[in-house]
């Protein structure tokens, strides 16, 4: 739902680096390549008929969940479920809750300049609760701050890998355990799943229900003490008769909590790169010859060369979203030089580094760096000539005021 709220008047009051993102996202390339050319391909468990050798790297996949024994089931004790299947999972805990968000409008010139800002209103599921205290309509707009569950995470302490003759070959330390992906939300929960929810704290004492396709619904319902304090702040700040039409059609009620869980399941199998620990079969995470830890646990039959790229993918898309704000960072300095020497340096820099990242050339990854430092030079530079430039018109601007006036004067005395 979507709203509007008033506006007011303001006065006209006026970095990431991505070279960490950058350097990791090479250290990781490195290390993988390095993986690539050490590791020993045990694949399937009943095929394998050695002893492990220590400190070595090693690429296993167990097709066979029965196969698979953890040393426990993880259980969410408040809600009373338990999860099977699962190696690691994660109550998803998410709020609905109003957004503020504001639009800024600049009108008039000169000394009767003014900004006139306009306040929207919308509601939304979060992952973490908006004090709406600092909104511009608080009592309008209140969120419930109500966390009975809170997001937590639950894992193992211990996978153990067994071949077709149930003989174990290798045991999975809680440390390469918490890297196990990807978490996938369960939808699925039969009758007798269920049975052990209706007894518990979540359903009995604080009134979740389960609504189907994985969720878990609370409806918050505001006490007569919190309808009567907002209803006096309403009046204060003169919202009080403020009803819209998608009041009446909202999706959800501020306040109201719904809970997922995600889990990594053994049910379609494990595809195993960790290093050997012991000639017992220990497997934790694996340091290479430049200190980078390599230890992955995913779900279902996947090569190791897969399971790289998904890696490395993943990093790439967080290195985009700093490029992104990167270049955001340097448009003042883009603005001015477009302004005053037609194209930019900076359109060169932030072309090459958009080329050299997308094309993933190695031959590139050193001019990232040069070009990471060229923009954030040249963002540095665009805001602090932007500001003297600001700083210039406003004197100049007021020393032509002044003459003005004086020369008004001389006139008159004349």
């Amino acid at each position: 739902m979507f709203r509007v709220g008033r506006t007011r008047r303001l006065h006209p009051v006026e970095n990431q680096s991505t070279l960490y993102l950058e350097h990791s996202k090479k250290l990781m390339m490195d290390a993988f390549y390095e993986a690539e050319q050490v590791m020993i391909h045990i694949g399937d468990l009943n095929h394998f008929h050695k002893k492990p050798i220590e400190n070595t790297l090693v690429y296993i996949n167990s097709v066979n969940p029965s196969n698979i024994v953890t040393d426990s089931i993880l259980t969410d004790y408040d809600f009373d479920l338990k999860f099977g299947d699962a190696l690691k999972a994660r109550r998803n805990v998410e709020y609905c809750q109003w957004v503020e968000t504001s639009t800024d409008q600049t009108i008039g010139e000169g000394e009767n300049q003014e900004t006139i800002r306009t306040y929207h209103y919308y509601k939304s599921w979060q992952t973490t609760r908006i004090p709406s205290f600092f909104f511009d309509q608080p009592a309008a707009h209140h969120n419930p701050q109500y966390d009975p569950f809170p997001s937590t995470s639950f894992q193992v302490e211990k996978v153990s890998l067994y071949n077709n003759n149930g003989e174990k070959k290798f045991d999975l330390h809680k440390e390469l355990i918490s890297a196990a992906s990807p978490l996938i939300l369960k939808k699925n929960y039969p009758k007798k799943d269920l049975e052990g929810f209706f007894n518990s704290k979540a359903h009995e004492n604080v009134g979740f229900r389960y609504i189907g396709q994985g969720y878990f619904y609370y409806n918050h319902e505001p006490t007569f003490f919190e309808t009567f304090l907002r209803a006096s702040g309403m009046g204060l700040e003169g919202t009080l008769l403020d009803y819209q039409l998608g009041d009446l059609f909202s999706q959800c009620n501020a306040g109201d909590i719904r809970v997922s869980y995600t889990q990594v399941s053994k049910r379609e199998g494990l595809s195993i790169i960790a290093g050997v620990k012991s000639d017992q079969g220990d497997l934790n995470t694996f340091l290479t010859s430049k200190n980078y830890e390599i230890g992955f646990i995913d779900s279902g039959l996947i090569s190791p060369s897969e399971i790289f790229r998904k890696k490395i993918q993943d990093q790439k898309a967080i290195l985009y979203i700093a490029y992104f704000i990167l270049f955001l960072w340097c448009l003042p300095v883009q603005i001015w030089a477009n302004r005053n020497n037609g194209i930019s340096i900076l359109v060169i820099g932030a072309v090459l580094i958009w080329i050299s990242s997308l094309g993933g050339i190695k031959l590139f990854v050193y001019g990232f760096k040069k070009n990471l430092i060229l923009q954030i030079l040249l963002g540095i530079a665009g805001w602090t000539h932007l500001n003297t430039l600001k700083k210039n018109l406003n004197e100049n601007s007021e020393s032509n005021e002044a003459e003005s006036s004086g020369n008004l004067r001389e006139e008159k005395s004349e």
